[in-house]
């Protein structure tokens, strides 16, 4: 991939969905059906729950095969789904002006951006229920470090997890 600009300081691809998750999904799954069969003795609720455990595991396959590709400049942190079909544009999720502080996680990083409520109640409801004051993005884990490092270079304030 070619830098698209001298602003462009790091690109990277990740997964929506890690592969990991299917295998917790499943697992908790195989839990209830345990219990369906050996404590319940309801051949039925193995067989209804094995039914949903497939389609909970089948409906992650695209989530964990597609990637997502971002891009980070001077001016804030871009994404675009990678599809063989079709080239799509960068959608801006945030600007650097914008932040209010990053959350490292496991699977990459929360953002949340400063709110002009007036009060505590309002903030609270700016970053966790309205759309656009906070999100997430991810990444895997060789790009993890060097993200945080530019993160850092740009003084932004990270909290730990929790």
């Amino acid at each position: 991939m070619t830098p698209e600009g001298p602003q462009l300081e790091h690109t990277w691809t990740a997964r929506p969905v890690r592969p990991i998750t299917a295998l917790y999904v499943l697992v908790v799954f195989l839990v209830f059906m345990a219990v369906a069969q050996f404590v319940v003795h309801s051949r039925e609720a193995v067989v209804a729950l094995a039914m949903a455990a497939f389609g909970a595991v089948v409906s992650l396959i695209p989530g964990i095969t597609s990637r997502i590709e971002y891009k980070l400049s001077d001016g804030g942190l871009a994404k675009r789904r990678i599809q063989a079909k079709e080239s799509r544009e960068f959608e801006d999720l945030f600007l650097w002006d914008e932040l209010s502080h990053l959350t490292p996680t496991k699977t990459g990083f929360k953002f949340y951006k400063n709110t002009v409520g007036s009060g505590p109640l309002r903030r609270f409801i700016d970053l966790h229920f309205l759309s656009g004051h906070s999100g997430e993005f991810h990444a895997e884990e060789g790009d993890r470090e060097r993200i945080l490092a530019l993160i850092q270079k740009r003084e932004i304030p990270t909290l730990p997890p929790g």
